[in-house]
C-alpha cells in the first residue's frame, strides 16, 4: 500500500522532471495507487492526479477510474475534492468529456453541499464542451427515472443561465438545445411541458423571431393532450391537458401561427352537444373561453370556420331558451363566449339567419337590456356603502364582471336591429382590463380600492356625495378676492389650458398672468334718498356753514379716514382699493350729517348765493377744503388733513398724514368761518 512518503516522493520526482515527466511513468502510478490508501493519501491523490494527467495519455483510463473511486468515498472532503477535479481532466483529454459528464449527471442525486459542488463542476464542463454535456443531459438525465427531476432542475436553472449570461453564446448550440427540448416534450407531464415551453420562449432565437417551425411546436402542445392517456371527456386530467396546450399555444397564435389543429380537436372531441353536456359549468366556461381566444386570434381556415359555425349555433340554441320569460336559467358566462365566437360569422347570412338562432338573439338582446339597468343600480348601491371586509369587495367585483358580460352580449351587432349597428370594440370579461382613463371627478379611498381590485373595463360613475357637491362652490368663491371680478367660463378654461402648457414656467410668471387677466370691481354703494355729495347741503359749498356740530363731524371724518388709510396700508392693499373703501365710509358719514341738518333752520338767501354782507371778513378760498369726486380725485389736494397728490383714504403718495401745524391752521380757519356764519345769521336783512 502506498503511504504518504511515497506520494510526496513521486510528486517531487515529477515536478523536478518538468517536461521530461512522461519518462517517470512509475512515479505517476504511485500517485494513482494513493486513491486506494488512507485518508491522507486519498486527499493527495485527488490533487496530484489532475496535475500530471496530460503527461501520461496511456494512463488516462486508469487515472479517471482512480478519480471516480474518490468521488464515491465516504469522506466528504475527499469526495468534494475529486468532484472539483473532474472538469480539469477534460481539458487534456476531450474524448473523455461524455464519460465524465455522464458521471457528473449521475452525481446529481447527491444532496446538500455535494449537490452544489456537482452542479458547479457540471456547469464548468458545460462551458467547455456544451454540445456533449447537453446530449448527456437529455439522453441520460431526462430518460432516467431517478435523475429526471434533478436534471430538469439543472436545465431550468444552470443551463438557461449559461445561455442568458453569454457563457454559451453559439447560435448553433442554442438551436441544438431547442431541438433536444422538442424531442423531450414527447413524454413529459403538464408541469414539465410548461417548464420546457417557458425555457424555449426565453431563448434568443425565439425572442428574435429566428426560431423556425413554430407550427411544429404548436402541434407538440396539441399532441401532448393524448400522449400518455387516451382522451376521456369525463376525466379531469384530460380537460387539464387541453387547457395547458391551449395556454402554451396562445403566444404562437399571436405570431400568425394557425390554430387549426387545436380547433379541429375541439370540433371533434369537445363541441359536439353529446359530449359537451357531460361537462360541468365551470369546465364549459374555461373551455369556451380558450376556444374563443383561439378562433379569434388563431387565423383559422375556411373549412374549420364552417365546421365551428354549426357547432356554436347548436350550443347557443341549447344554452338560451327561445322565449324570454322561460324558467330555464341562462349561463351568461358561456353565452358570452359563444356570441363572441359567432361574431366572426356576421358575413355569413346562412348561419346567423337560422330561425332558431334569430329567436335566441332577440331574447338575449331584450333580457340583457333589462338586466343591465338592474345591475347598474346594484353597483351604485354597492359603491355607496363602505366595504367592511373582503366579501363586500368580492361582491362588487362579481357585479362588475356580470355587467361586462351582459354589456358584451348586448353590444354585439348581429343581436341588434340593423338600424342600431355601430362600430364598437369589445373586451372579453375574462381578460385583464386595459388601464381606464383618469376620471375628472375625485375618487374616494374606497372607490380607488374597488377600481383597482376589478379586472374589468367598465365606466361606472359612483354616487356623488351631496356634501361634496355643495361644498365645492363656496370654496371656489371664497378663494376669489372681493375686489376682483370672476372671469367667463371659456376664458378660464382657455387660461387653464395655457397654464398646463406653460408648466415649466415659474410661480411668479403664472401669478403675473393671473393678475394681468383679473380686473378689480368697484363695490356697489347703496345711497339713501336726499344724499348730498361731499357732505355739503343743497345750495351750500362750505362745510363750515354747518356750525360747531359740523366741525365735530369733520374731525370724526378725519379720524375715520385716517383709520381706513392705516388699515389699508397694513393689509398691503393697493391705493385704488383703499381709496374706494375710504370714499364709501366718507359718504356714509356725510349722509348722516345731511339727515341731522335737515331738521335745522333754513339758511338765508345770501348764504345760498355764497355772498357775505359788508364788514364781514371773507373766507380765503385756499383755506376752504375741497372734496374730490370720481376721477377728479387724482392729482388734487385731499381734504380733511391728507397730504397732496393722494386720493381719499389712500393718504399721500408717500403714505403719511399732514403735519400738525397744517391741521391746526385748518381748524382755526373753520372756527373763523363758523363765527362769521353766526354773525351773518343774526344780522337783519
Amino acid at each position: 500500500m502506498t503511504d504518504l512518503d511515497t506520494i510526496y516522493n513521486a510528486y517531487n520526482e515529477l515536478t523536478d522532471a518538468g517536461t521530461d515527466a512522461p519518462q517517470h511513468e512509475e512515479a505517476y502510478c504511485h500517485i494513482i495507487a494513493g486513491a486506494q490508501g488512507t485518508e491522507g493519501t486519498k486527499r493527495l491523490a485527488a490533487q496530484f492526479i489532475p496535475a500530471f494527467f496530460k503527461y501520461f495519455p496511456d494512463l488516462h483510463s486508469k487515472a479517471i477510474d482512480g478519480i471516480f473511486d474518490l468521488c464515491e468515498d465516504l469522506l466528504p472532503v475527499v469526495r468534494q475534492a475529486a468532484i472539483k477535479s473532474l472538469p480539469s481532466l477534460c481539458k487534456d483529454g476531450t474524448h473523455h468529456t461524455i464519460k465524465i459528464a455522464d458521471v457528473l449527471c449521475q452525481l446529481l442525486q447527491l444532496d446538500d453541499e455535494d449537490l452544489v459542488i456537482v452542479q458547479g463542476a457540471l456547469q464548468t464542463l458545460l462551458v467547455q464542451s456544451p454540445r456533449e454535456v447537453l446530449a448527456v443531459l437529455f439522453t441520460q438525465g431526462i430518460k432516467g427515472i431517478e435523475l429526471r427531476d434533478k436534471t430538469i432542475a439543472f436545465i431550468t436553472n444552470q443551463v438557461v443561465t449559461a445561455f442568458r449570461t453569454g457563457l454559451v453564446a453559439d447560435p448553433e448550440i442554442e438551436l441544438f438545445f431547442v431541438d433536444e427540448m422538442r424531442k423531450a416534450m414527447g413524454s413529459v407531464s403538464d408541469n414539465e411541458l410548461e417548464a420546457f415551453a417557458k425555457i424555449i420562449m426565453q431563448t434568443t432565437l425565439y425572442k428574435s423571431g429566428k426560431l423556425g417551425d413554430l407550427t411544429g411546436l404548436s402541434h407538440i402542445y396539441v399532441n401532448h393532450i393524448t400522449s400518455e392517456v387516451s382522451w376521456n371527456i369525463q376525466n379531469p386530467d384530460s380537460i387539464k391537458r387541453v387547457l395547458v396546450a391551449g395556454k402554451l399555444s396562445m403566444p404562437l397564435f399571436q405570431r400568425n401561427i394557425s390554430a387549426d389543429m387545436l380547433l379541429e380537436f375541439f370540433a371533434t372531441h369537445i363541441l359536439p352537444r353529446r359530449g359537451f353536456e357531460q361537462l360541468t359549468d365551470k369546465q364549459r366556461a374555461h373551455l369556451l373561453r380558450l376556444y374563443t381566444d383561439s378562433i379569434t386570434t388563431g387565423h383559422p381556415s375556411p373549412d374549420v370556420l364552417n365546421q365551428a359555425g354549426r357547432l356554436l349555433g347548436d350550443l347557443l340554441v341549447m344554452a338560451v331558451p327561445a322565449e324570454q320569460d322561460s324558467a330555464t336559467p341562462v349561463e351568461f358566462a358561456q353565452v358570452e363566449c359563444l356570441v363572441l365566437a359567432l361574431n366572426l360569422f356576421t358575413k355569413d347570412p346562412d348561419l346567423l339567419e337560422r330561425d332558431d338562432l334569430v329567436a335566441r338573439f332577440r331574447s338575449l338582446y331584450s333580457s340583457t337590456q333589462i338586466q343591465l339597468s338592474s345591475i347598474k343600480q346594484a353597483i351604485k348601491a354597492a359603491y355607496s356603502k363602505v366595504p367592511q371586509d373582503a366579501g363586500q369587495v368580492a361582491t362588487v367585483k362579481t357585479l362588475l364582471r356580470t355587467q361586462t358580460i351582459h354589456s358584451n352580449i348586448h353590444t354585439l351587432e348581429f343581436l341588434k336591429p340593423k338600424t342600431l349597428w355601430t362600430k364598437l370594440v369589445l373586451h372579453p370579461s375574462w381578460k385583464p382590463a386595459p388601464e381606464p382613463m383618469q376620471s375628472v371627478a375625485p375618487k374616494t379611498a374606497v372607490m380607488s380600492k374597488l377600481t383597482a381590485a376589478s379586472p374589468l373595463s367598465i365606466n361606472v360613475k359612483p354616487a356623488t356625495d351631496p356634501t361634496t357637491r355643495s361644498s365645492a362652490k363656496p370654496a371656489t368663491q371664497s378663494a376669489t378676492k372681493p375686489g376682483t371680478r370672476s372671469m367667463p367660463q371659456r376664458q378660464q378654461s382657455s387660461q387653464s389650458q395655457h397654464h398646463q402648457q406653460q408648466q415649466q414656467g415659474g410661480l411668479n410668471k403664472r401669478k403675473a398672468e393671473s393678475e394681468s387677466n383679473t380686473k378689480q370691481k368697484r363695490p356697489k354703494i347703496t345711497r339713501p334718498q336726499g344724499s348730498s355729495v361731499g357732505g355739503l347741503s343743497a345750495g351750500n359749498s362750505s362745510p363750515g356753514s354747518q356750525g360747531p356740530k359740523g366741525a365735530k363731524q369733520s374731525q370724526s371724518q378725519q379720524q375715520v379716514q385716517g383709520h381706513a388709510q392705516t388699515q389699508a396700508l397694513a393689509q398691503g392693499q393697493s391705493l385704488t382699493h383703499a381709496q374706494t373703501q375710504a370714499q364709501q365710509t366718507q359718504k356714509q358719514k356725510q349722509q348722516q350729517i345731511q339727515k341731522q341738518q335737515s331738521s335745522q333752520k333754513p339758511q338765508t338767501l345770501k348764504q345760498r348765493g355764497h355772498s357775505s354782507p359788508k364788514g364781514t371778513p371773507k373766507v380765503s378760498p385756499k383755506s376752504s377744503p375741497r372734496v374730490a369726486h370720481g376721477s377728479q380725485q387724482q392729482g388734487k389736494r385731499a381734504s380733511y388733513g391728507f397730504g397732496n397728490g393722494a386720493s381719499g383714504a389712500g393718504g399721500s403718495r408717500r403714505g403719511g398724514l399732514t403735519s400738525p401745524s397744517l391741521m391746526e391752521r385748518e381748524n382755526r380757519d373753520r372756527r373763523r368761518r363758523d363765527a362769521n356764519n353766526r354773525i351773518n345769521f343774526l344780522q337783519p336783512r
